[in-house]
């Protein structure tokens, strides 16, 4: 296998078996997924000219909902109205208690910014 950066190793790192993928929700998954998708913002994030990472938000969450509505079309159902409205309530009610527990969190900016430093990117 040729070598790959920090960021593939992080998306190979997500990766299952068939079995384990169709048995149903699989939290490690979901973490190993978003540690992934972290990565690569990170990494796309970096500026040329400085050895900083600056995290465009507008861009990043306009892409991560054209990705989250792309990905939420292949569920089954989902061309059903109430099944649309139903997702969308749960989003909203999760990006808010998300939001709130995040920006209540005094250790949340150093933690964050802690991690980036780390791997040399800040």
């Amino acid at each position: 296998m040729p070598d790959t950066d920090d960021t593939t190793s992080s998306a190979l790192q997500a990766r299952t078996d068939y079995r384990r993928a169709a048995a149903g929700y699989d939290a490690a998954f979901e973490r190993a997924l978003a540690e992934a998708l972290f990565d690569t913002i990170a990494d796309a994030s970096r500026v040329t000219d400085r050895d900083v990472v600056a995290l465009r938000s507008s861009e990043t969450i306009a892409a991560l909902c054209s990705l989250l509505i792309t990905i939420a079309a292949t569920r089954p159902g989902m061309d059903v109205p109430s099944r649309q409205r139903e997702f969308a309530e749960q989003l909203a009610k999760r990006v808010r208690r998300g939001l709130a527990q995040c920006r209540g969190d005094p250790d949340f900016a150093e933690a964050l910014f802690a991690t980036m430093q780390a791997e040399g990117s800040a």
